[in-house]
């Protein structure tokens, strides 16, 4: 009966518990959302008094262990004096010092009841608030952390912007250690550029567009890549082979959002919808937003943008480029390029007005160079271009309509069943796989 009686007070006591605590959200809400002064003092009166009944239900509940306890102890103490006057040796002194340790237990908890009973009639006081409660005033040691920080007397902050922001640019840091700034990092490769830079961050009140502008429109950055275009390039490359002193501009490969944006861009296909969640990685076949706003966590990524050496979200300071055999493969094989290749092609035949088959020819090569790698064909890609288009035609017609088949489930777009479009369609891919259009230079 103790194990039963014991059981139905801590269902009280779990009782009270729930309507406190439901009492206290509803002060909560009534706080801090759009209650009326009459509802927040209404809800936090209820919540006073839930609590207080939870607080007696809790002694209630204390007393009766402090009494089943004692009542152990007095037992136990009997059956010692019952086996001493058979004539068995006990130790009387530790079962008399367990009764009174026991008796004082009880004594205690009977205090806390009345406490807890005497409380629940008192009229002004306040329940204890959900959750961790933090001041409502600031010790203004985060503020003046950020103050320093950004402070024009602290060179650091801003010489590290400005390192990023070139690094973004040219593909090198001026300082090559970019996660380590500090005396265990390297040098910077011209550092009067980049505290003249610092200093410019600093005097445009922190705005980075007058830097970004600055920059790209300096004579360093619009320098070519290509080694012809510079009478002194042998010269320079003997010197300084690593293009530490920025004698040309280096090309790099684009990034993994970048190979991505520029597929669904140029076939006019990209969504510029601002903003909203996250996307799912496994819909970067079929969601047209832009690659930013797609899920990247460590086991989270789109296997395209993974291909192209997506960045890691626990390194952030310097992307990682990757030449690898997988990434030609990725466009050669995606759903995504094969797809926007087709639509491609279905635009600019329909941009194109001649209707003289070479002319026609001509104009759609050079459209599709122009769109796709931003230069115009040379006159030997124009001939290979024709030529591919006239074969891959030839070979098409005989071949039934069978043989063009939409892919599999990544696959979106048919193909044309027109051979000469099929052809145009098959020369757009093979763009999309020109190492042109995946470099920056």
């Amino acid at each position: 009966m103790n194990q039963v009686a014991l059981a139905e007070q801590q269902l009280q006591t779990a009782t009270a518990e729930l309507q406190s605590v439901r009492a206290r959200v509803a002060a909560e809400r009534a706080r801090y959302l759009s209650g009326t002064e009459a509802e927040i003092a209404d809800a936090d009166a209820t919540a006073v008094q839930a609590e207080r009944e939870l607080a007696v239900a809790r002694a209630s509940e204390g007393v009766l262990k402090a009494e089943q306890h004692l009542a152990s102890v007095i037992a136990l103490q009997e059956e010692q004096a019952e086996a001493k006057q058979s004539g068995e040796s006990t130790d009387s002194t530790n079962h008399d010092k367990a009764r009174t340790e026991a008796e004082q237990q009880l004594m205690a908890a009977r205090k806390v009841f009345a406490q807890a009973e005497a409380d629940r009639e008192q009229k002004d006081s306040s329940y204890a608030p959900l959750g961790e409660q933090y001041p409502t005033t600031s010790t203004g040691r985060r503020l003046a952390l950020a103050r320093w920080i950004a402070s024009p007397q602290n060179p650091r902050t801003a010489r590290i912007a400005v390192n990023h922001i070139w690094l973004r640019h040219f593909g090198q840091a001026l300082v090559p250690s970019v996660a380590n700034f500090g005396l265990n990092g390297k040098s910077p490769s011209h550092p009067e550029l980049l505290d003249w830079l610092a200093a410019e961050l600093v005097d445009h009140e922190w705005r980075m567009k007058p830097i970004h502008r600055q920059i790209v429109l300096s004579a360093t950055y619009r320098q070519s890549s290509v080694e012809e275009d510079n009478p002194a390039a042998e010269q320079c490359r003997s010197i300084d082979p690593e293009n530490k002193w920025l004698w040309k501009m280096l090309s790099r490969r684009m990034e993994a959002e970048v190979v991505r944006d520029s597929v669904l861009h140029t076939a006019g296909s990209l969504d510029l919808t601002r903003g909203g969640p996250e996307i799912a990685e496994s819909n970067g076949q079929t969601d047209f937003r832009r690659s930013l706003y797609f899920r990247n966590t460590p086991n989270e990524k789109m296997p395209f943008l993974a291909t192209f050496a997506a960045p890691n979200p626990n390194e952030c300071y310097c992307r990682q480029e990757s030449v690898v055999p997988q990434q030609a493969l990725a466009l050669m094989n995606s759903g995504l390029a094969v797809d926007q290749a087709r639509l491609l092609a279905k635009r600019l035949v329909s941009e194109i007005e001649d209707k003289a088959p070479d002319a026609a020819e001509t104009k759609f090569i050079t459209a599709a160079f122009e769109t796709i790698l931003s230069r115009e064909p040379d006159s030997y890609e124009l001939d290979v271009c024709r030529h591919f288009l006239k074969q891959n035609s030839e070979t098409s017609k005989g071949t039934a309509s069978a043989a063009f088949p939409g892919g599999d489930q990544t696959f979106h777009v048919s193909p044309s069943t027109d051979p000469h479009q099929r052809a145009r369609e098959n020369l757009i891919h093979v763009l999309y796989n020109h190492n042109d259009f995946v470099t920056i230079r």
